[in-house]
């Protein structure tokens, strides 16, 4: 599913049960939706490290068609296993809704003596989104589910616990102790139904028992977790403790996000919580 705006690739994949040589095709798209931008080079033919030659094929994004794609395997080589020949990297017209088929047309895979081989073919059918004016919710949850319904991941240190020790909303929160060093509790990557800011909510608590240099800290992703920045922290001996906060942070200029939090403490009767993490896309 795409919104209008977006990019996306289509990946041309190829699953040999004889030995291949050589193929060709052309792909036909509706060019009133979308439209093609770049093609590459897939793994497929070279995957045996042979020479190959292939053509890129001719792009009317008028017409709608992407033609004259073809490669060869140059020498005795023959390519048996699966992989992508190409590709196509597309996007999304500004004013596009409904779905849209994306046909490969004129298919030809020939084996290592030329002989044209029987093909299966399978095209896709793409469901564009209208992107939503307004605010929408993208991510929330209250831990009421269990561990970690699908929407969080520990890291090794596994200090996290879905607990029923305190909670804002329902039974449930996620609750950290013990030995932890940094120990991260890291949601999914979070789709922001193309828009390009979010208000990030939640609730969190730490007791009384955190030590000095101990804490409960907050982090957001905007590169798919490569670098986190941290947005929000509570601090044993310095920010209130044994209490609720409520914390808002607002990003602007994002096409991703992920959410991580992190505790360090030292023993298992010092706790922190988190409750109601909430995104809304703006």
């Amino acid at each position: 599913m795409v919104t209008p705006g977006e990019d996306f690739t289509v990946d041309v994949f190829v699953t040999p049960d004889i030995a291949i040589a050589g193929l060709q095709f052309d792909l036909e798209f509706d060019s009133s939706k979308i439209q093609v931008d770049d093609v590459s080079k897939g793994k497929f033919l070279g995957s045996k490290g042979a020479a190959t030659f292939v053509n890129y094929g001719n792009i009317d994004n008028n017409a709608g068609i992407l033609s004259d794609i073809y490669g060869v395997v140059l020498g005795p080589s023959s390519i048996l296993e699966p992989e992508s020949f190409a590709r196509i990297t597309m996007s999304v017209k500004e004013q596009a809704t409904s779905t849209s088929t994306i046909s490969l047309k004129n298919v030809i895979i020939s084996d290592p003596s030329g002989n044209s081989i029987d093909t299966l073919i399978k095209s896709t059918t793409l469901t564009i989104k209208e992107a939503s004016s307004g605010p929408q919710e993208v991510f929330y949850d209250s831990f009421e589910q269990g561990d970690w319904n699908e929407l969080w991941t520990e890291g090794r240190q596994s200090y996290w616990t879905n607990s029923v020790q305190r909670a804002i909303d329902g039974r449930y929160s996620a609750e950290i102790d013990g030995w932890a060093i940094d120990a991260p509790l890291t949601s999914k990557d979070i789709d922001l139904d193309g828009k390009t800011s979010a208000t990030i909510t939640f609730s969190w608590y730490i007791e009384s028992g955190l030590d000095r240099g101990e804490y409960l800290a907050f982090d957001v992703s905007t590169d798919g977790g490569a670098t986190w920045t941290e947005k929000a922290t509570l601090r044993g001996y310095m920010d209130t403790e044994n209490r609720w906060h409520y914390a808002s942070v607002e990003l602007n200029d994002i096409n991703n996000l992920k959410l991580r939090f992190r505790g360090k403490m030292s023993n298992s009767r010092e706790d922190a919580f988190v409750d109601m993490v909430r995104v809304v896309a703006t």
